[in-house]
């Protein structure tokens, strides 16, 4: 795989001054409390969360390409967009399960899974937050 794409192809130039290792990497970072980064070999997606209700959040994810390859004629993100419409919907089918598994009467709590961290972090840091850290 050359990209996080629809066929894993790579019809883009690579980010400039990449080593060949990053040429195959992409990195996650979230920048909290609510922004999250993918920087892939070929382009960088950020997804931001506005939380408008208890059940309820707005993600707005941003593709950012290299001028030189946006101007480039022929230009087509879609391979990259339509990967992660896919995935996001998968994501957020997952989601909204799970918000109405927590919103049962019946749910009880329990702890976070090493593969977790993300949440478990945000979880520490709001609490900080709210002085019941």
């Amino acid at each position: 795989v050359a990209t996080l794409s629809t066929d894993g192809t790579c019809p883009r130039a690579f980010l400039p001054d990449l080593s060949d290792q990053d040429r195959r990497r992409v990195y996650y970072y979230a920048i909290f409390p609510n922004m999250l980064l993918s920087l892939h070999p070929d382009y960088m997606m950020v997804h931001t969360l506005w939380p408008v209700a208890p059940d309820r959040t707005i993600n707005v994810c941003e593709w950012h390409f290299q001028p030189s390859e946006l101007a480039r004629p022929g230009f087509d993100a879609s391979d990259a967009i339509d990967f992660w419409d896919l995935t996001n919907r998968q994501d957020w089918d997952i989601v909204e399960r799970s918000q109405l598994g927590i919103s049962s009467r019946r749910y009880e709590p329990g702890p976070y899974s090493a593969r977790e961290s993300i949440p478990a972090a945000w979880d520490r840091e709001y609490l900080k937050w709210m002085g019941r850290g």
